[in-house]
């Protein structure tokens, strides 16, 4: 009986996966030349200035400066430019960064070639990036783009009864990280160090007597947008519903891995038929960064959802991301 469950199981877990790079895959809208500025001779990428790039993040909530000569570290001297306060990728992935920037991170095939689905950056936690930086340092052959959604436009489209269920109920993700993990997560050797930096952020946790940390953090699912002040559905639900179901509570009895699922406040499901909806809005809207070599994408997360699309195992995909809050 137990090899037929976990069979099953796998089984399932294959079929999710499909359906999910399907979906990815699937027709996208590529309206990004209202976003793209394109590389010319009589300018290069230190000729804009702050302001000119923050009017269009304002305005559009997406820039793509594409056809530029430039270095990972002309990205990084670039972005520095900016009054922004960079982050270190603290609470999320462990890996790589640029020469010792903890606030410059290096996304490699090695982190998987799987898809990844629609969320904004880190809203399992209080303090999350206003900007998303992204450089692409080496191109995916095939497939791997970028696809990105608008927030105030997914919003718009909900029915009002799915905006009204997200404003009478907020979310909760729950997660559980063995000793080791989350000392690497959040970088930290002891609880004395792990302390304030999930009071900063707003997060409830224990740590059981396995050293097995848990933590909660409740939210809404609904956020207002920085620039607009207009409300906007961008969240981590949909990623972990989605990408991450082999790691809910319910597959971990024995508390020995990294585990994370998302629900209502008073722990009832999201509903499926919700879930859906929203999936089908964004089917509609989405749109697809095919990346080229010194690619730089410049995001507002408190308005655009982004997504990974899978891409071959053998196929080279480096880039580098920055998080800012500005």
């Amino acid at each position: 009986m137990n090899i037929f469950n976990a069979q099953r199981k796998f089984l399932k877990a294959i079929l999710t996966a499909l359906l999910l790079s399907n979906f990815l895959s699937a027709q996208v809208v590529n309206d990004l030349e209202k976003f793209t500025i394109e590389a010319s001779e009589e300018k290069n990428i230190y000729d804009f200035s702050t302001d000119e790039i923050y009017e269009r993040l304002k305005e559009k909530g997406i820039v793509l400066l594409r056809g530029f000569d430039v270095s990972t570290r002309d990205f990084i001297t670039f972005s520095n430019q900016f009054p922004d306060t960079f982050l270190p990728y603290q609470g999320g992935s462990v890996r790589p960064n640029v020469d010792g920037d903890p606030t410059a991170i290096i996304i490699t095939e090695k982190d998987g070639n799987h898809p990844v689905y629609f969320h904004g950056e880190q809203y399992y936690q209080k303090i999350h990036a206003t900007t998303f930086w992204m450089y692409a340092f080496v191109p995916p052959v095939a497939d791997g783009a970028t696809l990105l959604c608008d927030g105030r436009e997914l919003y718009a489209r909900l029915p009002e009864e799915v905006k009204q269920l997200f404003m009478d109920k907020k979310i909760k993700y729950s997660r559980c990280f063995p000793h080791a993990k989350w000392q690497k997560i959040y970088q930290v050797t002891s609880e004395e160090e792990l302390e304030p930096i999930l009071n900063k952020q707003a997060i409830s946790y224990f740590i059981d007597e396995e050293s097995n940390l848990h933590t909660t953090y409740i939210t809404e699912a609904i956020q207002q947008e920085k620039w607009a002040n207009s409300p906007i559905f961008i969240n981590n639900a949909l990623e972990i519903l989605e990408d991450m179901q082999e790691m809910h509570p319910r597959y971990n009895l024995e508390k020995t891995k990294e585990t994370i699922c998302v629900t209502f406040e008073d722990d009832t499901e999201i509903p499926r038929e919700v879930i859906e909806q929203i999936q089908q809005i964004i089917a509609e809207i989405k749109m697809a960064v095919k990346w080229q070599k010194n690619d730089i994408l410049i995001f507002d997360n408190t308005r655009i959802l982004h997504a990974r699309e899978g891409f071959p195992e053998d196929s080279r995909r480096e880039l580098v991301s920055r998080l800012s809050i500005h």
